[in-house]
C-alpha cells in the first residue's frame, strides 16, 4: 500500500544517515519511487518525507528528495509552520548546544559531533534548492 511505501522512504531517512554509499540510497530511493511512493505525500501533522530526512540529519535522503520534489515542496511547512530547513537548523542548535555543555557527557558528545555534520550536510542540501533561510525562526522569535 501507499503507506507501506511511505514507511520504507521514512526507514531510509531515519536509518541512512552516512552508513551508505549514495548510489546505494539513490537506487533504494528510485525504486521505492517506481513501486507508487509518492514523495510529497505528508501524514496527518503534514510531515513529508524531506521533513523526516531533516529532522534525522540524513544528507543522503534529503540531497533525493530535494533533486526529485517540485520547487514548490522545499519549503512546505507542517503544521506546526515549520519547514524542513527550519527542522534541521533546529536540531543543529540543539546538537551545539549538547556539545558546548559541560554537563553532557563524552559518549554523547562523541555522538553529537558526528550528527552535527549530517545536519549541517543536510543543511547544504536544501539551500541548494532553495530553501528560504528567512523560514529559520530566530532567538527573539521561539
Amino acid at each position: 500500500t501507499q503507506r507501506d511505501v511511505w514507511g520504507l522512504v521514512y526507514q531510509a531517512a531515519m536509518n541512512a544517515r552516512g552508513h551508505y554509499p549514495q548510489s546505494f540510497i539513490v537506487g533504494y530511493l528510485d525504486l521505492i519511487t517506481q513501486l507508487g511512493a509518492d514523495m510529497t505525500a505528508a501524514d496527518g501533522n503534514g510531515w513529508t518525507l524531506l521533513r523526516w530526512a531533516a529532522e534525522w540529519g540524513s544528507p543522503k535522503v534529503a540531497d533525493y528528495l530535494c533533486r526529485k520534489l517540485p520547487a514548490d515542496q522545499i519549503n512546505r511547512q507542517d503544521n506546526q509552520g515549520q519547514t524542513p530547513l527550519a527542522w534541521a537548523a533546529g536540531w543543529l542548535d540543539r546538537r551545539i548546544r549538547h556539545l558546548q555543555d559541560p554537563n553532557t557527557p563524552e559518549h554523547f558528545k562523541e555522538k553529537y559531533r558526528a550528527d552535527i555534520d549530517n545536519f549541517k550536510l543536510t543543511i547544504r542540501s536544501l539551500l541548494r534548492a532553495g530553501a528560504d533561510i528567512n523560514t529559520i525562526p530566530t532567538a527573539t522569535e521561539e
